[in-house]
């Protein structure tokens, strides 16, 4: 079976690397205060937290660094 054509005419199996995962109401809303910006997803979000988490385990000053950046872009993109 040949796989779907997406718009731009590449192949693609569109579900084959996509995953539900459930979360409480008060996850998702705590996760939707983590934007960075209206279009950022979850899956964006979720990568950017593992990364801080393990830049902790591996230099904790540079992940502090790191956290105190990323607390001044969405400032800034809250004032937007």
């Amino acid at each position: 079976m040949e796989e779907p054509i997406n718009s731009f005419g590449k192949r693609q199996n569109i579900l084959k690397d996509i995953t539900t995962i459930k979360i409480s109401r008060t996850t998702k809303e705590r996760l939707d205060k983590m934007r960075s910006h209206r279009r950022e997803t979850y899956e964006d979000i979720i990568k950017r937290v593992i990364d801080v988490l393990n830049l902790c385990k591996i230099n904790p000053e540079k992940a502090r660094v790191k956290l105190r950046f990323l607390d001044r872009m969405h400032k800034k993109a809250r004032l937007i």
